[in-house]
């Protein structure tokens, strides 16, 4: 996280004021009229009768950009940012589960009792059970993102006063926005006729595309010939500054 050189202030009664600057919260805590309540973020507590329905402040605005495996957020007003950075979503949620599904069958697999295998327990003897085709059923991996969302902003609302949060849900038509960088416009069949249409595969294309060129030597090449304009350009130079020295 990035704090931007801002101070998270609570009241007495643990609600969440505008934030302030370093040196408006020295001066609090030099004063005996707040305490630290927290290093990381520094949040103080105001000790005297301030209360943050007193304020008179700007609307305080949550941004989240949804990510695939990060969740970019940035938290202030239309003048200052007060906090922003990037939070890390868990990978690999069903490994995660079948792994913990072997824990359990392992556990089971202990106990003295063996169950009989012609009957199936789940369906009759737990009229309760679900398979996961219900309504309402949400995939762990979907079920984890949104609870990662829920948790930052009830975090950060601890902190600072949201007044309002605007998600970030898009799909970039990639296809679209290049063909509208070169002044075109496509829909329909024109989606099946993009940069590799013409290539029996994405090998074809590739090749195509490199001009049968490896990258590795490719690159190994830039790099010679970057090291030595680098040689010419130093000796030169080199040359010059001895000249104006004699």
């Amino acid at each position: 996280m990035n704090y931007l050189d801002y101070t998270f202030v609570i009241d007495k009664n643990n609600t969440p004021c505008t934030p302030i600057t370093n040196n408006e919260a020295g001066f609090l805590i030099r004063r005996n009229i707040a305490k630290v309540r927290n290093h990381d973020p520094f949040v103080i507590q105001r000790l005297d009768d301030y209360v943050s329905e007193s304020e008179i402040r700007d609307e305080i605005t949550m941004k989240i950009d949804m990510g695939y495996m990060n969740i970019g957020f940035s938290v202030g007003t239309e003048e200052h940012e007060y906090l922003s950075g990037q939070v890390k979503l868990l990978n690999g949620i069903s490994d995660r589960l079948e792994q913990r599904a072997s824990y359990r069958r392992t556990r089971r697999g202990r106990i003295r009792y063996r169950r009989n295998k012609n009957i199936d327990y789940k369906t009759t003897h737990n009229p309760t059970y679900k398979n996961g085709n219900e309504d309402d059923w949400i995939a762990p991996s979907v079920q984890h993102k949104i609870d990662s969302h829920v948790r930052l902003y009830r975090k950060i609302a601890s902190w600072i006063p949201i007044d309002k949060v605007i998600i970030e849900i898009a799909n970039f038509d990639i296809q679209a926005i290049k063909a509208l960088k070169d002044g075109k416009e496509i829909s329909g069949v024109d989606y099946q006729q993009g940069e590799m249409y013409g290539f029996e595969n994405v090998k074809q294309y590739v090749r195509e595309r490199d001009n049968y060129t490896c990258q590795i030597c490719k690159t190994e090449t830039i790099k010679k010939e970057q090291e030595l304009k680098y040689i010419i350009l130093f000796q030169g130079h080199m040359v010059e500054v001895i000249n104006r020295q004699i």
